[in-house]
């Protein structure tokens, strides 16, 4: 009899252990997440980030510039080795639709952008075309989603650089807009 309780006790405390630890795990990506939403404010999708707001029909930033230039130097360029780095963010309005485009002496990144029926500004977050070859085309190795409906964007494809260099699609599942 001993045994079978015995068991039954170490069951319980396994999976009353397992169980704490998924919550505080939660709990740390919560407050993390907090802390990186002071920057930028999210919507839904959490790789949707609120960037700027359409007044009168042009973009306006509204997304703190210093803090996107710097996640976009730390996600993208530090790794690859180029330098200087990205140095100007603007949001750009090409063929009817938008781009988050940071630019330096050498390099353009870009974000595809989407206006929702409040006028703000999203910028999917988590795919980025990246060029050296052709950073002052404008539409030159910006994201594209020819095949995905209004509204989601998924990963795309960036454009080609008219001049025939190289473009490079970044995609990842955490934002690129924000610092690790």
């Amino acid at each position: 009899m001993k045994n079978p309780t015995f068991l039954f006790f170490l069951i319980l405390f396994f999976f009353t252990s397992c169980s704490n630890e998924d919550n505080s795990t939660a709990n740390i990506e919560t407050s993390n997440k907090s802390a990186k939403s002071e920057l930028i404010k999210e919507s839904g999708y959490s790789l949707w980030l609120e960037i700027g707001i359409l007044e009168d029909g042009v973009p306006v930033l509204t997304a703190d510039k210093n803090s996107l230039i710097e996640a976009v130097n730390k996600n993208h360029l530090e790794e690859s080795g180029i330098h200087p780095m990205l140095e100007n963010v603007s949001i750009d309005e090409i063929e009817n639709s938008y781009y988050l485009t940071f630019l330096g002496p050498e390099v353009k990144v870009s974000f595809y952008v989407q206006k929702s029926s409040n006028n703000t500004l999203l910028a999917a977050s988590g795919t980025s075309c990246k060029t050296t070859a052709c950073s002052q085309e404008q539409t030159g190795c910006i994201p594209s989603y020819p095949n995905n409906p209004a509204g989601e964007a998924g990963i795309g494809i960036c454009t080609p650089c008219a001049n025939g260099g190289d473009c490079s699609k970044t995609v990842s599942n955490i934002s690129l807009l924000l610092t690790p």
